[in-house]
């Protein structure tokens, strides 16, 4: 059977009015006039064009958007947009219930500027929110909302919105969800928070290394003990900074769960009291910068009290021997640190008593001379 073929001319003036628009135009008119039961019977019956479901979203009776709705479960973000201006809060409602929609498909920002309650607890009930529509809700100041948020994206707020939340705020948060805050944010808090509210929060919460860092900053002994009682530092840097404020009792809550950092040691050992550097010294093997520092220092007492104690570095025993107190060599020499160079510096000291003590230690089968 032949084919009744469409001329040239009819092909390119048909191309010319869709290109133009005009067909899109004439439907959109068409359709506008459309009402009753007729209009949902052409909804049910007709695939709608984006102009269609835009007017219908405008200027649509709400059995008709209902009827799309229904039928389509699906909204573009502008005719999303146009239904929040123009149609009621039950059609919203409705539409987010059945949506299809994927995340990035649905206008989160104007739900939120609204200031709807129904409808934005319908939305967060079932979406979450991009970062612009996180700072809307935040602006809003709402606890109810912020808590129907946070009980759905547990710790997923944006930085950037957690920064506009008022300490107060975030304290009502507590009698609704358990709010882990961003790390910068959480900085900000501990830095900021009535004393109160950051033990609440420690409560619930270990701290991130920033928080950590200003938790020291801040300065308050009770809240660092407080700390201390159920976490570890475990931030280097605030490890320092704990043993710069040169608190023994904060220092040794500190060491019952972590060792210091070589920095802290060593800040100890050159700015620390008397009282705060025989504990270190006495219950900690310290590491090799600090070890150094302690010969460096040059308090004898505290070298033999350390002496006593624990075996050195060959390195800070290759120091002592430098200073050539007889007493603090003798007292490594104890500890079987010296070999090789070491030995030979302390022979070439020639000092008898510290030779026969280096041989019987380290060189049993050797024996002075005549």
């Amino acid at each position: 059977m032949k084919q009744n073929k469409l001329s040239e001319k009819q092909i390119n003036d048909l191309l010319r009015k869709i290109g133009a628009g005009c067909y899109r135009a004439q439907r959109v008119e068409e359709f506008s006039k459309l009402s009753g039961d007729k209009l949902i019977e052409y909804i049910n019956k007709v695939n709608l064009s984006a102009e269609e479901v835009i007017s219908l979203m405008k200027s649509g009776p709400s059995a008709a958007v209902r009827a799309y709705i229904e039928k389509r479960k699906f909204l573009s973000v502008e005719a999303q947009t146009e239904l929040l201006k123009h149609g009621t809060e039950e059609d919203f409602i409705r539409f987010i219930e059945v949506a299809t929609n994927e995340q990035w498909s649905m206008a989160d920002t104007q739900i939120i500027q609204t200031r709807n309650e129904r409808i934005i607890k319908a939305y967060l009930s079932k979406y979450s929110l991009n970062k612009e529509a996180q700072i809307e809700l935040v602006k809003l100041d709402n606890i109810d909302l912020l808590a129907c948020f946070l009980e759905k994206n547990f710790g997923g707020m944006f930085d950037d919105a957690f920064k506009l939340m008022s300490v107060e705020t975030y304290d009502q948060l507590f009698e609704y969800v358990k709010v882990r805050l961003p790390n910068e944010t959480e900085a900000t808090f501990i830095r900021t928070a009535s004393a109160g509210l950051v033990k609440r929060y420690l409560l619930r919460f270990d701290l991130m290394d920033l928080a950590q860092i200003a938790l020291v900053a801040r300065g308050d002994h009770d809240l660092i003990m407080y700390f201390l009682r159920f976490y570890v530092f475990d931030s280097d840097l605030a490890i320092t900074e704990l043993a710069k404020r040169m608190n023994l009792e904060e220092i040794k809550a500190c060491c019952e769960r972590a060792a210091l950092t070589a920095e802290a040691q060593v800040f100890i050992i050159e700015h620390g009291t008397p009282k705060l550097i025989n504990w270190l010294i006495s219950q900690n093997l310290l590491l090799k910068s600090a070890e150094l520092a302690l010969v460096k220092k040059g308090d004898h007492d505290a070298i033999m009290k350390y002496l006593e104690r624990h075996r050195v570095y060959p390195e800070t025993g290759g120091k002592i021997i430098d200073r050539g107190n007889s007493d603090e060599i003798k007292a490594c020499i104890k500890r079987g640190i010296f070999f090789g160079e070491y030995s030979e510096r302390i022979i070439l000291r020639g000092y008898r008593d510290e030779v026969e003590l280096l041989l019987a230690t380290s060189y049993p089968n050797i024996k002075i001379g005549d």
